[in-house]
């Protein structure tokens, strides 16, 4: 019986071998892995080994090994279909409907042997010189022949279905290039290849398959970088680029990159454990999986301009509601790791990192440049903003630590700062309580102005996600008024939701309300500008909500926005 692959990838990504066999054995460490005394067999020296990085165990006396899945088998004396449910009930999941439908499994065997015969093909075209701008480029970035090798990267000619010819010349049929999103329809009843003209990095798992394509422009035009959609095979927001390199990495913890080249320029210099997302925000997903395989730590290493420090703060707050130490490496001087690496060398990135703080360290001391901290009005600024990010850190000894770094920076004493935190984090839950009970109010009645603006967003982002990330890039899920659509948000900028089945994660009341804006349609060339126009006020209503003197504030954004559009005061 088969589950499918992104079920699977997720229920491991979730699962924790040494968590899961700690419940039943008692492990110490030993150098790299666990060690204890078998429970399958009677033992008084232990032989019994777990291997963290690996995420297996074994047992050199009796032999019994494999995986979480044939530990809870073994130790629960479950079959294979109960102990999948046993590990998805003990993470949270819901168990899918498993399939024996040969056709699926065909399909995804097809596709996982299509993307590798795609991998070979690019790799030739680009060894074989067919596009001499794509080898260029590679070697002014740097990159070199063994590089190009060990991360397969390829190239696709400019033509409209090079691919799809070679592919269908090798078997495969016009319904497999379009399932694995290798192809698109063309405008008269054939197909096209999807990555024209461009560098293709393939994306590969921790299974070693390769199961997805990044694509990156060898020529003008746009989008610049384009990536696989979700297939049978590849889910965007459950995976991570180098992944399959990375957790064999001898070095501590992952590095958190931005883009494909950033992470491929730190492996060539010899940072052999830097990963990066596909395309979108870090997913709570790919947080699982940098828990998984970071042994807990990770250095984010996103670009130095705005855009990337506000980036490297989502991904901060994802991982430490993961439970992941973040570090933060300062990259002063270069805009993103492979630029520094060009200017100043791999010794001075390692220099770098061994001088790098923990993000919540980071945050502190920006916190306290922002204001002047030996005066009375400064220290109180600061304190207001830190207890604030404090209240957010869902690990009790890192927030006590950090707490009286707070503190010691303004002067006062732990216990004050404490008693802030733990105001600030009573009244999230009030306000969580509050919006809950507001929300089902007005689904049944009368919407506010907030309201029928964050459900026509919401609305155009399900049908049109990436435009939606793009237009609302600093549009925060806190900045709605109506929770469960701020929820819907959170989800679509993590990439985990991008279509109709968000509903499952509404009540049925919220559905309910939902299904009424979702079923009205609206043009393509429509979405951007309504996506603006719901933006402008979700923001202003949000700004709104949070002053002092809302009717103030509301006259006076009319006011600009009047300015703003010609119109008359």
């Amino acid at each position: 019986m088969a589950f499918p692959d992104t079920f699977l990838d997720e229920l491991a990504a979730r699962t924790d071998i040494v968590e899961l066999i700690s419940r039943y054995v008692t492990l110490k460490r030993r150098g790299g892995s666990m060690i204890g005394l078998c429970p399958f067999h009677s033992e008084k020296t232990p032989s019994f080994t777990v291997s963290p990085d690996k995420q297996a165990f074994h047992c050199f006396g009796c032999g019994e090994g494999g995986y979480a899945v044939q530990f809870a088998q073994k130790i629960e004396n479950l079959d294979y279909v109960d102990a999948v449910r046993f590990l998805a009930e003990r993470a949270g999941m819901r168990l899918p409907e498993y399939s024996d439908d040969p056709a699926e499994r065909r399909l995804r065997e097809r596709l996982y042997l299509l993307h590798t015969e795609a991998a070979r093909f690019y790799h030739g075209n680009l060894m074989s010189g067919e596009n001499p701008y794509a080898l260029e480029y590679l070697t002014r970035r740097g990159v070199a022949a063994r590089t190009i090798r060990v991360f397969g990267l390829g190239v696709c000619a400019p033509g409209v279905d090079s691919l799809v010819r070679a592919m269908t010349a090798l078997g495969f049929t016009k319904e497999e290039l379009i399932a694995g999103n290798l192809a698109v329809a063309g405008g008269r009843g054939d197909i096209v290849d999807r990555f024209k003209n461009r560098l293709m990095f393939p994306i590969i798992s921790v299974q070693k398959k390769v199961i997805a394509f990044g694509g990156r422009l060898t020529g003008d035009g746009q989008p610049k970088y384009l990536n696989s959609s979700d297939t049978p095979i590849f889910a965007k927001g459950r995976q991570l680029f180098a992944l399959n390199l990375a957790k064999s990495s001898k070095q501590k913890g992952l590095l958190l990159a931005e883009g494909y080249m950033d992470v491929i320029a730190l492996h060539q210099a010899g940072f052999d454990n830097a990963v990066a997302s596909l395309g979108t925000a870090l997913t709570d997903k790919q947080a699982e999986l940098i828990r998984k395989y970071s042994g807990g730590e990770v250095t984010i290493t996103y670009d130095s301009d705005a855009a990337g420090r506000a980036a490297s703060e989502r991904a901060a707050a994802l991982l430490n509601k993961a439970d992941v130490k973040v570090s933060v490496l300062s990259l002063d001087g270069a805009k993103d790791p492979d630029d520094f690496l060009q200017l100043y060398g791999a010794a001075a990135l390692r220099l770098r990192l061994e001088e790098r703080e923990s993000h919540m360290s980071h945050k502190l001391a920006q916190l306290a440049a922002e204001v002047d901290i030996q005066s009375d009005d400064g220290r109180v600024e600061f304190l207001k903003k830190a207890a604030a990010v404090l209240a957010g850190v869902n690990n009790e000894v890192e927030r006590e630590i950090y707490t009286a770094r707070a503190a010691a920076i303004a002067d006062v004493t732990k216990e004050a700062v404490a008693l802030e935190v733990g105001r600030l984090n009573a009244g999230t839950r009030r306000k969580a309580q509050f919006r809950e009970q507001r929300d089902s109010a007005r689904i049944g009645g009368r919407e506010s102005k907030a309201m029928r603006a964050e459900t026509e967003f919401i609305r155009l982002a399900i049908d049109d996600p990436e435009l939606a990330r793009t237009v609302a890039a600093e549009l925060r899920p806190v900045d709605f008024e109506t929770g469960f659509l701020g929820e819907a948000w959170a989800r679509i900028l993590s990439g985990t939701q991008s279509n109709l089945s968000m509903s499952q994660f509404f009540t049925e009341e919220q559905t309910r309300y939902m299904s009424k804006a979702l079923v009205r349609p609206k043009s393509p060339e429509q979405i951007e500008k309504a996506l603006g126009d719901c933006l402008d006020t979700i923001i202003q209503e949000s700004a709104i909500r949070a002053s002092d003197s809302p009717e103030i504030t509301r006259a006076m954004l009319g006011a600009k926005k009047k300015k703003r559009y010609g119109e008359k005061e």
